[in-house]
Order: C-alpha cells, then structure tokens, then sequence
C-alpha cells in the first residue's frame, strides 16, 4: 500500500466526517478500500465534527503517525554523534567512510544517504528588500570569450554591466580589458544612455572602484570618487566577500554570458567566422537588447522597457551640463633625482621631498602633485615617453653651478673661449682610455687664472705642436711660452740633461765647476767658458790619438 501524504489523509477524514461512505471514497479520491478502513477505524476516538476551536495540531496528524509508524533505528545511528562531528568539521564523504570502518562496515553511499537525511544543510532565509525607483545601479565585470580584434589577433572579451535595481533596465559595455579606464568610461556612457544618474552606485571592491575594502570604512578609489562628485552618486561597495549584495548584476552578467553570447558565436560562425569579431558585437548586441528589454518580467507581467520609462528615468537625478573629464590618480614615491615617475614620464617636485610618498593627480592636460593634501608641483602633462617635465626652482643649492661641469656645459664653455680652445676640449673628450670630464675642467678654469686670451694663444701653440691635451697647454702657460715678448723662449742656454760647464776639464770638481760656470754669469764669461772646454775636449781627442 503507496504511503499517503498529510494532505490526503486530511481529505480522506474530512469526507468521513461528512458522511461519504468509504466506497464513495475510495472511489472519488482513487485510494484503496483497506486505507479507507483503517484511518476509519483511527478516527473513533478524535475530536467531533461539530467542535468550533481548531485543534494545536491537525486532527490527522495522530492517525497518519499510526499509520506509518516509525521505522526501525539505522544501524548508524549508533555512531550519530560521531558522524555529526564530521559534517560539522566538513569531512568529505570518503574521508567519513574511511574513518566509520573502525565501527561499522558500510559502503559509501549509503553513509551518504545517511548524512543527506540525518543532516540536512540549513539553507539561510533570503530577504527580499523592496526596490525605489532611481535609487540603486549595480555594477561588475564579467569575463564571455575570445574575439578577434583589428589586427587578427584572439583576446580575452569583457564586458562591464551597469544595472538599474528596480527596472532591471542595464548598459553594457564591452572590452578587452579591465582597466579603470574602461570600469570609468562605462560609467559616463551608461548615465548617458539611461538619461540621467541614480542615487548610488554598487561596485564590487575592485581596485578601480575601492583602494581597501572593509566592513566599516572602505577608502574609495579617487579616480572613482571625482566621478562621483562631478555626477552626484554616492559609491556604496558591497562588502568583503558578499558578492550576493550585488545579485541583481551578477545574474544580468550570466544572462549576458548565457544567451546573448551564444546567439553571436553562432552568428559570426555563419559568416566563416571561428571566433567572432570584436568589431560586430555592438551591432549584434543592441538587436539583442531591443528584444529582451521589450519582453515581460517573469513574476512582474511588465517590460523592462516599460519599467524603466513609467516608473525609473524620471527619478534619475539630471546629467551636469558638461562631461566629465578623466583624473587619475597615483601614489608615487620621489626619487634621489626629485622626480616622480607617472605613466612613463618623470615630473620634478621640490628637492626637499626627496624619498617621501607623494599623491599625483592627472588629467588630460595636467599634472598635480600633493603631500599631506598640499599642493607641491604643478606640470603640463608629457607630450612624449619618458619625457622629464623640469622647473628649475624644485633643484637644490648650486645646481647651475653643477650642471655647467657637464661634458657638453664645459664643450660650450670652451668654445666660447676660442676656437683652439675648444679643438683641445674635444680632443680630451674624444679620448677612449679615460674620462676628460675633468682635465677639460681644469683647462677651462685656466681662464679665470690666466685671461681667456693666454689660454687661447697657449692651446693655439699646443694644437700646432701636435700636443692638444691638457698637461701640456698647462707648461705653456705656466712657464709664460704663450707670450710673445718672452726672452725665455729665445735665449734658452741652459738645458735640463745637459752637463755641466767644465765637465771635461781635467780640475774638475763639482762645487768649483758649479761656482766657476755658474749659468748666471755674464754672456762673455760663459762664451770664454765654453772656448775652455772646446779646447781641452780637443786636446783630449788629439792625445788619444
């Protein structure tokens, strides 16, 4: 005989206490005779018909328990505390069967049936909150495909819905990455579509939405929250973890993912086309919307489309009259240089903030650098990569002074001297072996002790001798060979290896010779001198012969 439920054996009294006989009913409700019968034979001693208060319990609840009796206790049933143990420490069903074998013998499915009806999961009661028109959009990321972009190539497709709660009414935004760019840009594009802003907006906490996430106070991206000033929408994140309080978007991403992309595989697949084009989504995609956003809600019996028009865009609060222009924001930390790096460009602050954590803020024409929420530098933005965008206040102490030592500093500054000048510059810098940063420097500063015109004459000499380095225009200039008018330079008698006057002579002691022939005395007495040697050295050669 086929269990009865609770219901039927409410019916199956009623009828009895209404006089139906129990053939009458066995063949109205199309049971057996033998049920009839028996929950007859239960009902002598229940409550009587005519009783006006309704009984705790339902009058058939004791008749169906002794008709269907408990069953007999599950041999595991002796092991319950242990088994309850493990679902809660959440054990997989084969690390539960491995461990009951110590007690019971049994297979697993049937310790997996055992567990499914002794511990049944408690699902958590859902709460539906009513939806106001123009309050709330939620907004996330989904990932559909591969398509193929301009140049041929497979990527990854996104697309970014931003849904309205209570219209379901939502904007799409299709990409290949996801970026705060693109998570910004549909942002604009979706007010734009829909007419107007709502109240708040719900992101997920991703880093273009919300910097840290948390339950109490979640620092919201800057980029995100100028947007938000300039249209006038509070950001409320879901919290950590939660994705369900953004449920609405979440099903409007696998709707999307579900049946929209399909229907574009196969589409493009008509035309030769393994992986769909980039390029055709947006026409495939608005056909889409027109149909599904005119077709009934399920549970509402109205559209999406006339939702949206009678009840939602009215209450959208109004675009501002010009668009919002994209600021980016960007915590960058000063270099030894006094520079910041930002989107492969270097822009200087004062030297004082040398290795502390600045805030950059860009737009399309600017750059705005602040500390503690201080304005410190101001830059037009970087024409070209790796551009450094300099203002000479931000240098510290002697800064000219030290730029002008570098190699092409020091070649104009030789060049402004003289041509020859810079000739022996640029044949010290053109050396290989060593570094002319210095002798260059040294040679130029020759200036300022000697005169620009000496230093010139001298490196004049120095390139005619086939001798432009440094060392030698420095004895030019210091033994005075530059000057014209410098008997030293024509009169020279005494050379620096050569030997001494009277050297050969057969008296010859270093202190006389050295009193006698002292290159101080007069031409006359020097000429005699050397008429002395001429004459002794050829005596010596006449005696050797």
């Amino acid at each position: 005989m086929r269990k009865k439920s609770m219901p039927e054996v409410e019916e199956i009294i009623r009828r009895l206490k209404a006089g139906f006989s129990q053939r009458a009913i066995a063949r109205d409700l199309k049971v057996h005779r033998n049920t009839v019968q028996a929950i007859s034979r239960h009902l002598l001693a229940q409550v009587s018909s005519n009783e006006t208060v309704p009984p705790p319990v339902l009058p058939g609840r004791e008749i169906y328990t002794r008709l269907y009796p408990k069953k007999e206790e599950h041999p595991l049933d002796a092991f319950r505390d242990k088994i309850h143990a493990w679902v809660d420490e959440d054990y997989s069903f084969v690390v539960m069967s491995h461990l009951i074998q110590k007690w019971h013998r049994c297979d697993e499915s049937t310790l997996r049936r055992y567990i499914h009806k002794s511990f049944p999961k408690v699902v958590s009661p859902v709460v539906r909150r009513p939806t106001k028109a123009g309050e709330i959009a939620e907004v996330d990321f989904g990932y559909l495909g591969l398509t193929m972009d301009r140049t041929g190539k497979a990527r990854k497709t996104y697309v970014l819905s931003i849904r309205l709660c209570h219209s379901r009414k939502a904007y799409r935004y299709f990409s290949h990455r996801q970026t705060s760019d693109v998570f910004l840009k549909g942002h604009i594009l979706a007010f734009e579509d829909f007419g107007g802003v709502p109240i708040k907006i719900r992101p997920d906490n991703l880093k273009a939405a919300v910097v840290r996430a948390a339950y109490d106070d979640p620092m919201i991206n800057k980029s995100y929250q100028s947007l938000a000033e300039h249209y006038g929408f509070f950001v409320d994140p879901c919290l950590p973890y939660h994705p369900e309080h953004k449920g609405g978007v979440e099903s409007d991403v696998k709707y999307v993912k579900k049946n929209f992309w399909p229907i574009f595989r196969e589409t493009e697949k008509e035309f030769g086309q393994a992986i769909p084009r980039f390029e055709e989504i947006m026409k495939n995609y608005e056909l889409w919307r027109c149909d599904t956003d005119n077709k009934p809600i399920g549970k509402i019996g109205i559209s999406r489309a006339d939702l949206f028009a009678n009840e939602e865009k009215q209450q959208l609060h109004f675009l501002p009259p010009y668009p919002w222009s994209p600021v980016t924001w960007k915590s960058c930390k000063v270099a030894r240089e006094f520079v910041v790096q930002f989107n492969r460009a270097f822009y200087t602050v004062p030297y004082k903030y040398i290795a502390q954590w600045v805030e950059v803020k860009a737009d399309m024409y600017s750059i705005l650098i602040f500390q503690d929420g201080y304005l410190i530098a101001t830059h037009a933005k970087a024409t070209s990569l790796w551009q450094t965008m300099f203002n000479p206040l931000h240098a510290p102490p002697k800064y000219d002074e030290y730029m002008n030592h570098t190699q092409a500093a020091l070649a104009k500054r030789a060049a402004a001297i003289g041509p020859f000048t810079a000739q022996v510059a640029d044949a010290i810098f053109g050396r290989k072996h060593s570094d002319g940063l210095k002798p260059v420097r040294f040679l130029v500063a020759f200036a300022k002790k000697y005169s620009a015109l000496r230093l010139e004459a001298a490196c004049k000499r120095a390139v005619e001798h086939g001798a432009a380095e440094y060392r030698p225009v420095k004895n030019i200039l210091q033994k005075g060979l530059d000057l014209p008018d410098n008997s030293s330079a024509t009169e020279q008698l005494q050379f620096r290896f050569a030997r001494p006057f009277g050297f050969f002579n057969e008296n010859y002691s270093q202190g006389e010779t050295n009193e006698r022939y002292d290159t101080t005395a007069s031409p006359a007495c020097q000429t005699q001198a050397l008429g002395d040697t001429g004459n002794h050295r050829s005596e010596n050669q006449a005696g050797y012969g």
